[in-house]
């Protein structure tokens, strides 16, 4: 199975910005539990200073925050609904997107064959090599890496297909070894 880092494409397609200012560890909450309630939908626009003017069904916001139209949404709800929350946004003003809280988070890597640097509380700060242990992934499509929650996220070939053969538009695919 290929594993990948899912990345936004912001060279080419709008990012999205809230209306209104957030703290800047706001994206911290994202590190796998469960909004549930407590999530209000945020207004968002899209920076169109940023792409080449065109809106994608997958828009950066942060790293390890994929958002993603109603359309994309509808579309791998059925693959990776089990692994994450979607979280509605309003973009500018009606257009609907959702943040994925991604809530399945693995320990999903062989330590001792990955290059990994780590923080003094045991997070990790930088992954160099990654060498996923593919029974602990089990077939999931979207997870995160324990440890390292605001890392990123990651996705195997059946997402990557699915995407594609929907002809969704705004990621870069970083396949990892």
């Amino acid at each position: 199975m290929k594993y990948y880092r899912l990345i936004n494409d912001s060279n080419h397609y709008h990012s999205l910005k809230p209306i209104v200012s957030l703290p800047v560890d706001w994206v911290n909450q994202f590190d796998g539990k469960i909004f549930g309630d407590n999530w209000q939908p945020l207004e968002m626009c899209f920076d169109e200073a940023e792409g080449d003017g065109k809106t994608g069904d997958f828009s950066h916001f942060a790293a390890h925050i994929p958002a993603l139209s109603i359309r994309a949404w509808n579309l791998l709800k059925p693959l990776i609904g089990n692994y994450v929350e979607s979280l509605e946004l309003q973009v500018n003003g009606n257009k609907k997107f959702y943040f994925l809280n991604v809530i399945h988070i693995l320990d999903s890597l062989h330590i001792n064959k990955s290059d990994i640097q780590y923080f003094y509380d045991s997070h990790i700060m930088t992954i160099k090599h990654y060498e996923f242990d593919e029974k602990k992934i089990g077939g999931a499509p979207i997870f995160r890496i324990r440890n390292y929650e605001v890392g990123g996220v990651y996705v195997n070939d059946v997402f990557r297909v699915q995407v594609e053969s929907n002809q969704l538009e705004g990621l870069i695919w970083e396949q990892l070894p």
